[in-house]
C-alpha cells in the first residue's frame, strides 16, 4: 500500500526539494520534478527532511532531540523512511569506520523510534579523481 515516506539525509537528499541549505540551489535543477515523477508516484508528497552539511551526529540530534520525528510521524507503522547520510563525515576528516558507527546509531535511533520500516542507503563515492581534477 501507500504510506507515509520520509527522506533524511545531507545535501545528496535536499536536492529533491531543489534546495541547498533551504534555498533554492542551480544544481538541483529537476531534481524535484523527478521526484514527482518517480518516488512519488508511489508515495505522494513524501517529507524530505535533510540539510546540506548534515553529517551523522546531526542527523542523530534531529531524530531525538531535534523533534523531526513526532509521535505522529513515529507511531505511523506505513511509515517508509530512506537515509543516506556519512558522506559529510568522511569529507571532515572521519574515518571510515567511526562514520559507519555513525550511520549505524541513526538507524537504531529511528528503528527505537519509530514503528515504521528502514531504507539506509549506501554512501556515494566521494572523493577527488584525476578526471574531476582535469
Amino acid at each position: 500500500g501507500k504510506g507515509s515516506h520520509a527522506l533524511w539525509g545531507d545535501s545528496i537528499t535536499e536536492s529533491w526539494r531543489g534546495t541547498s541549505y533551504g534555498t533554492p540551489a542551480g544544481r538541483a535543477n529537476g531534481t524535484p520534478a523527478v521526484l514527482a515523477q518517480t518516488l512519488a508516484r508511489r508515495w505522494p508528497s513524501p517529507a524530505v527532511l535533510a540539510i546540506s552539511g548534515d553529517q551523522t551526529q546531526h542527523l542523530l540530534w534531529r531524530l531525538g532531540d531535534g523533534g523531526e520525528l513526532p509521535p505522529p510521524l513515529a507511531s505511523d507503522g506505513a511509515l517508509t523512511a530512506v537515509v543516506m547520510i556519512g558522506t559529510n563525515n568522511l569529507g571532515a576528516g572521519h574515518l571510515p569506520g567511526p562514520t559507519a558507527e555513525g550511520v549505524l546509531a541513526v538507524a537504531r535511533e529511528y528503528l527505537r523510534r519509530s514503528r515504521g520500516r528502514l531504507l539506509l542507503c549506501a554512501l556515494l563515492p566521494r572523493g577527488h579523481t584525476a578526471a574531476r581534477d582535469t
